[in-house]
């Protein structure tokens, strides 16, 4: 099934950093840490079918005589959503694009040619679009939430909640809209009415997967883990061959300290997807809880294998070989880290205590001090930086490669107290990032999730 698995409910659409129109669903990756691996959690595959949902489609007005340029505009319409829903994307962008120019103050053509557009990897046009159709009519509910989660994959959080706001006053009955509001202000860090969006959109759709997966995100993400974990179990059951409600069941069962369960249902998302690097970096942490230290490299290596970029999975992986002291592989791992993420400071401060533990301490002061510059309020590494300057001085074989930078205010030094201690190791072991729990980093992995049809 591999990652189509994750992107079932074919008649649907999904709304994501590759599809814009027709019924679709982000789904909010729980947060448990790096190892969450959503894939990011945000991707989108192209091969979503572009349907729009009819609860936000305002019903046509009596089809004007034949042979008339509006009769000539809806056939071109309906032809060029027949193309794109058998795939041929750049069929449907000339059908809509005909469409336009037979009838140029027609929004829902300008809507259609905007999720053809984003299909076909234009957002700056599609959005283009999409102001166009409101232009024309400002109450298109459609244009409003196509527009609104645009802006929200551009990061522009606040100008997106506007739009969809707009979209759930004109289309109240619509589980969708509500959905993507839902999302949001998840990103917003609004998670309390993050919440309530996705229950009024269960409310309106029950049986609806998708949503009882993101509302099962949205309360671990607030903690609470036993709300969650019934959510996923009843995304299971409404679609017991998605993997993404296992993985995330999986990170809810390991953190409330059920690990060989939450062992249990990584396995199955693997079985239902193997290509899901996250559930095999989820696997390999759980096995690492559990003492198999030898299972969990495996399992990190097979998620860096079929995601080369995943970080995560590097910086696990490195932190099992320095457990291990095979201190090579951990720098390569670091390095490779550090590849994808230069100014990722837990990587340039994980590379340094690896560089240390393999004697090479003067190059390890040279990334204790990357680290302290990129993360200054962050006590354990100017701890460690001013330890190894102090060793070196003392065997007067090095000096300190810079000043120190100057003391924090007070107020800087307890916010620096929390970010520091949260998680953070013992200065003889690698910092892994997997044990912090940052909201705002994994809220930006999300995985896209098409809707059910005749939404």
């Amino acid at each position: 099934m591999k990652g189509a698995n994750r992107e079932r409910g074919a008649k649907g659409r999904a709304i994501s950093a590759g599809s814009q129109v027709g019924a679709r669903l982000l789904v909010l990756p729980m947060l448990m840490g790096a190892l969450l691996a959503l894939p990011l959690r945000a991707q989108v595959s192209s091969s979503q079918q572009h349907v729009r949902p009819s609860e936000v489609r305002k019903p046509l007005r009596a089809l004007p005589p034949l042979g008339s340029a509006q009769a000539r505009a809806n056939a071109l319409l309906e032809e060029g959503v027949a193309d794109q829903q058998e795939g041929n994307i750049a069929a449907a962008i000339t059908k809509f694009r005909e469409a336009i120019q037979t009838n140029p103050n027609w929004a829902r053509a300008y809507v259609a040619l905007g999720g053809a557009l984003d299909r076909n990897h234009d957002l700056a046009g599609a959005m283009a679009e999409y102001r166009e159709a409101l232009r024309l009519d400002p109450e298109d509910a459609l244009a409003h939430l196509d527009l609104g989660m645009a802006l929200r994959r551009q990061g522009h959080i606040r100008q997106a909640l506007g739009q969809l706001a707009k979209a759930v006053d004109l289309a109240p009955e619509s589980a969708t809209v509500h959905n993507e509001f839902g999302l949001a202000l998840a990103l917003d860090g609004d998670l309390h009415t993050a919440t309530q969006q996705f229950r009024v959109a269960l409310m309106l759709k029950p049986d609806w997967a998708a949503a009882r997966n993101n509302l099962g995100n949205a309360l671990a993400l607030s903690g609470q883990l036993d709300q969650a974990a019934r959510q996923y179990r009843r995304a299971i059951q409404l679609d017991p061959h998605w993997a993404e409600p296992h993985n995330n069941l999986g990170n809810a069962l390991r953190d409330l300290g059920e690990v060989k369960q939450a062992e249990a249902e990584y396995q199955k998302a693997i079985r239902l997807d193997p290509g899901y690097a996250a559930a095999y970096n989820n696997l390999g942490l759980t096995l690492k809880l559990n003492g198999n230290l030898e299972g969990a490299i495996a399992d990190y290596q097979k998620a860096v294998q079929l995601k080369p970029n995943y970080t995560a999975a590097h910086s696990n992986l490195a932190a099992a070989y320095y457990q291990k002291g095979e201190w090579a592989l951990a720098i390569q791992q670091y390095r490779d880290v550090l590849r994808v993420s230069p100014r990722m400071a837990s990587g340039h401060f994980n590379l340094g205590l690896a560089l240390e533990a393999s004697g090479h301490r003067h190059s390890a002061l040279a990334e204790y001090e990357e680290a302290m510059k990129l993360s200054p309020t962050v006590s354990l590494y100017r701890e460690q930086y001013q330890r190894l300057a102090q060793e070196l001085s003392k065997d007067h074989s090095a000096k300190p490669a810079a000043t120190l930078p100057k003391e924090p205010s007070s107020s800087s030094l307890a916010a620096s107290s929390v970010r520091g201690t949260q998680g953070s190791p013992s200065l003889s072991r690698p910092h892994t990032v997997h044990r912090k729990r940052e909201a705002p980093h994994l809220l930006r992995r999300l995985l896209h999730r098409p809707l059910p049809p005749n939404d």
